[in-house]
């Protein structure tokens, strides 16, 4: 056992919750189609989230690779649908962590809005949606307008809406964004309802250079199916990883990916500098190279142990 975990074993729990109240964790929550239905779908996420002292929760939702309802393996989510934020909320407990990051990808973005919903608490300040997609039927009778504006204003929540608006000529991907669709125009006048929202629910188109559907491991079998992943490009994992981290950086533009990358890596340079001053209470070289850098604000973080969870 690694001192970290022997140290927190020996913890209070309200001591664990309160120092882990200064940790980053991200849960990540795969689509139950196209052949990303596993938490191997965002596992190209890992190594840089890592880096960037996030600690990952990747979770295979009930009925999809190895996670069972009932010791079925194979079950519709609609069995469990109702069950979602309980599934969210004991994942929570027993890793005992108090507030947590999403990113969700296609139909799973509607757990994150139950759970913001029902557990707010639970859930940290900035997320992220990719190529959302809700039921008809939930967008006319729960999620209008009306009931997204207040959930958004109350919780002070911030939502990053990312998507492909292209189809490239391949029918999953036609069906796919007319099902998106409905989903994204709800945003899109969410967005546009007051000044507050504008700033809270924020959109941004992806390309396929952005995040590329890729084959981690080919089936050995013709009855199995192919362990398939999203590959993030590096712009497009660092603007996840600083929009996440409350840094205010701007609107997504991959197609500029040179200066955006220098600002970003800036960003993170100032970040290691203020870590580094705080821990040695040497501010002087910090003043001088920020004076230098042009930036004005500076973020403290206390930053804990990563722990990669499968």
């Amino acid at each position: 056992m690694s001192k970290s975990k022997f140290m927190e074993a020996e913890m209070p729990l309200h001591k664990l919750l309160q120092a882990r109240k200064s940790v980053k964790f991200v849960l990540f929550l795969h689509p139950y189609g196209d052949k990303l239905t596993s938490a191997w779908c965002f596992m190209p996420f890992a190594y840089g989230f890592i880096r960037q002292h996030f600690n990952c929760i990747f979770l295979d939702l009930p009925g999809f690779n190895k996670s069972t309802v009932a010791s079925t393996s194979r079950c519709p989510p609609s069995r469990w649908a109702a069950y979602d934020v309980d599934i969210v909320n004991q994942v929570l407990e027993f890793l005992k962590i108090p507030r947590v990051h999403i990113v969700a990808m296609g139909e799973a973005c509607e757990m994150f809005l139950n759970c913001l919903h029902k557990i707010p608490k639970s859930l940290a300040r900035t997320h992220v949606l990719i190529s959302p997609s809700l039921p008809e039927q939930a967008l006319r009778t729960k999620y209008t307008e009306q009931f997204m504006s207040k959930l958004i204003l109350s919780t002070s929540t911030t939502v990053l809406v990312m998507h492909d608006p292209k189809t490239y000529g391949n029918q999953a991907n036609t069906i796919g964004k007319f099902r998106q669709s409905s989903t994204l125009r709800m945003f899109e006048q969410l967005k546009a309802q007051s000044a507050l929202l504008y700033e809270q629910v924020l959109m941004a188109e992806i390309g396929a250079k952005d995040l590329q559907k890729v084959i981690l491991a080919p089936s050995p079998d013709p009855g199995l199916a192919d362990v398939c992943a999203v590959l993030p490009s590096r712009y497009f994992l660092l603007y996840l990883q600083e929009f996440l981290a409350g840094n205010k950086i701007g609107k997504f533009d991959s197609a500029n990916l040179r200066w955006k990358l220098a600002d970003l890596h800036k960003a993170q340079e100032m970040l290691k500098l203020a870590e580094e001053a705080k821990r040695t209470g040497n501010t002087d070289t910090l003043e001088a190279k920020m004076a230098l850098g042009g930036t004005t604000t500076v973020i403290f973080l206390l930053l804990g142990d990563c722990h990669l969870t499968f």
